[in-house]
């Protein structure tokens, strides 16, 4: 059932089993494995059921370290979350992102890659993807239709579309379900405890206009993303100065995202335009893309970071070209909605790169010759204690809570992994003659500076700011997402990764919170 918090009396309580702050992927997969259950599920979306643009207004934020997007530009604010606007690219982490790597500081999670794996099929069906396989001879794809290359240094992969949008796909489920209640436009503000802290007692819930009530519950789950979860625990200090979950000041800390760089020229035998790697194809019914990879062999033997690349006819990743474009193809393709003004506000926002974006294209289509094309590089990020979000005591949002300042950072180790892979592929395609590459300058020369924004961005993924861990010195959460030293607060989503891997988050997103279910699950029996 659904509920709009503006209408509750001032200083209501809403009791339940399971709290459940967020209504993006993490939470709504929460709340659907319990539909049908004894147990009673609070879901709290700070936005409605469309864009509010007051409601996102909560998300501006401080950008202090790396230059990067906008921060209420990386994600939506309304039931369904980012799920609304991503391209559904999805893959589970690969096995070697689980290992302790002596040569990655803080690797290595608490959990098993076959932990987690259980949980690849469900999230499959969730998310509305064909069979669980990511190998391009499974679906079909005859290897000499793709780059030949050494499978100990690097290969191919396939990467699954996910056609589910969450807030829409799985909205009257939650609507007809009898023992879940989701409130729409309330904000959890503050997470009240018992004396000590070790327990919690209430989410504090504010509207923008209208009442504040208290949601009481046996168990409490933050779902609200890698910046959003840990700026609620910071700002929950009415008894621990330095925030909930926050005695070694690891709250926040180890913030990590996929930088997306182009790092080469791909020149090959045949037009790019017809290669699987620039485009995306059907089949049995499924949306694929193929992707270069690092192979493991590769990453342990090189002390690397794991790696994908992508290639590309057009200039990926200028911001305001980008945007231009999705709301272009909207208009043509008839398909209305909030977005398209949201895209044309950022195309103008960012004007120049808009107009980069045009021009680049125009000089593409008369100039580079066919077989010609970017290689665009994606990367693990190392987690790193250093590249963090605080909170902006001097900036306060509409609800009276601090801002976010985002201090990104990259290390040595990113650059290096660049450099050699980079360096790896160029040789492997003069080696078997099937392709050329022509590195970008900076890719050569390790002492240069990282290339400007938007050359080197993020995917908005926003990971780690809340790891889980066995040592509470170096994370937030423990195995069951447990918040270290409070008995009965967990969290949800990528700001529970301990390493970041290579693939788009929410697949991984969804499968831990499958977990988390079955673990709340088995507590309230």
């Amino acid at each position: 059932m659904f509920h709009d918090a503006r209408e509750f009396e001032d200083g209501q309580i809403i009791d339940a089993d399971i709290a459940i702050a967020g209504g993006g992927a993490a939470g709504i997969a929460i709340a659907r494995s319990f539909i049908g259950s004894s147990t009673r599920v609070v879901l709290i979306e700070s936005g409605g059921l469309d864009f509010d643009p007051d409601s996102q207004d909560l998300y501006k934020g401080r950008n202090d370290g790396l230059p990067y997007f906008d921060l209420h530009a990386t994600r939506f604010r309304y039931f369904g979350g980012s799920t609304f606007h991503s391209q559904g690219r999805s893959r589970p982490l690969d096995p070697i992102d689980f290992e302790a790597r002596p040569w990655v500081p803080y690797s290595g999670w608490p959990i098993s890659y076959q932990e987690y794996a259980d949980y690849i099929k469900p999230t499959h069906a969730i998310m509305q993807l064909g069979e669980p396989s990511y190998d391009p001879g499974f679906w079909g794809i005859d290897e000499e239709s793709l780059l030949a290359i050494d499978p100990t240094l690097l290969g191919n992969r396939i990467w699954q579309f996910s056609p589910a949008k969450f807030g829409q796909a799985y909205r009257e489920e939650l609507r007809r379900a009898k023992n879940v209640d989701v409130f729409l436009q309330a904000n959890v503000v503050d997470i009240a405890t018992d004396y000590n802290a070790h327990h919690v007692e209430a989410f504090r819930v504010a509207t923008l206009r209208g009442p504040k009530i208290q949601v009481r519950a046996r168990d409490y789950v933050l779902a609200c993303g890698g910046l959003e979860n840990p700026r609620l625990l910071l700002s929950s200090r009415s008894v621990q100065k330095e925030g909930l979950g926050n005695s070694h000041d690891c709250v926040g800390r180890y913030f990590m995202e996929h930088p997306h760089v182009r790092t080469a020229t791909l020149i090959t035998n045949a037009p790019v335009d017809d290669a699987l790697y620039t485009r995306s194809f059907e089949r049995r019914g499924t949306l694929l893309m193929a992707h270069l990879k690092i192979a493991p062999e590769l990453q342990r033997r090189a002390e690397l970071l794991n790696w994908q690349g992508q290639v590309g006819t057009h200039t990926l990743g200028v911001t305001g070209y980008a945007a231009f474009r999705q709301a272009l193809r909207a208009v043509m393709e008839r398909r209305w909605s909030y977005k398209v003004s949201w895209d044309l506000f950022r195309a103008v926002r960012y004007f120049d790169d808009t107009i980069a974006g045009l021009l680049g294209r125009a000089r593409i289509r008369r100039y580079i010759p066919r077989g010609c094309a970017y290689l665009w590089s994606h990367l693990e990020q190392a987690p790193n204690p250093d590249s963090r979000v605080r909170l902006d005591e001097a900036e306060r949002d509409a609800l009276g809570m601090p801002r976010i300042r985002l201090d990104w950072h990259l290390t040595s180790l990113e650059r290096r992994t660049l450099h050699v892979v980079n360096q790896t592929l160029r040789d492997e395609l003069e080696r078997t003659g099937s392709a050329k590459l022509e590195l970008e300058p900076w890719v050569e020369n390790m002492e240069t500076d990282w290339p400007p924004f938007p050359l080197l961005m993020g995917g908005h993924h926003h990971m780690g700011t809340t790891r889980m861990s066995h040592d509470p010195g170096n994370g937030v959460v423990n195995r069951d997402c447990l918040v270290h030293g409070i008995a009965n607060l967990y969290v949800a989503g990528s700001s529970v990764f301990s390493t970041a891997g290579c693939a788009n988050p929410t697949f991984s997103v969804v499968a831990l919170a499958l977990r988390l279910a079955k673990h709340l699950g088995a507590k309230g029996v």
